[in-house]
């Protein structure tokens, strides 16, 4: 004596299907981080195009940015997004001697402390972690220290 199952019509299956798919291609993976902890925290989401670079110590330097609606192609940036997704627009390649072709490695970034970032982002020879200390944030200007470097190189 078996038990009469009652099927779904596949029309049913489809829409669930359909509807499942719907919901993973909406989700964010990003992690919106937070930024409550960083000083002048406001004014770090956006697009900032290198500007210059800064000797502090014999072994220290800081870089500094200002914000731009876009990166012009002949230059470097980086972009914080509020989702938690770093974009870093750097050399392609191992070689900075001019003419420089460029391109645009992601990556993700966190807040540490209220003057640390953490990022981890791919670039030209594999993937890095390093976290920058943040010495001035304006709404036009940023100017970071990087520090801790790692490497992880694919060939």
């Amino acid at each position: 004596m078996g038990r009469n199952k009652k099927r779904l019509p596949m029309k049913n299956l489809f829409t669930i299907f359909a509807f499942s798919l719907l919901i993973l291609a909406c989700k964010d993976e990003g992690i919106s981080p937070d930024l409550t902890n960083l000083e002048g925290q406001e004014n770090l989401i956006g697009v900032w195009e290198y500007n210059s670079y800064e000797q502090l110590t014999d072994s220290t330097y800081a870089e500094v940015y200002q914000r731009v609606d876009r990166i012009a192609d002949d230059e470097a940036g980086i972009t914080f997004k509020n989702n938690g997704v770093f974009l870093s627009k750097q050399n392609s390649g191992w070689c900075g001697t001019p003419p420089i072709s460029y391109a645009e490695y992601n990556g993700k970034f966190n807040i540490e402390s209220e003057s640390v970032i953490n990022i981890d982002s791919k670039y030209w020879g594999g993937r890095m972690s390093y976290k920058v200390k943040v010495l001035e944030l304006t709404n036009g200007s940023l100017k970071v220290m990087p520090f801790d470097h790692e490497y992880e190189e694919l060939f």
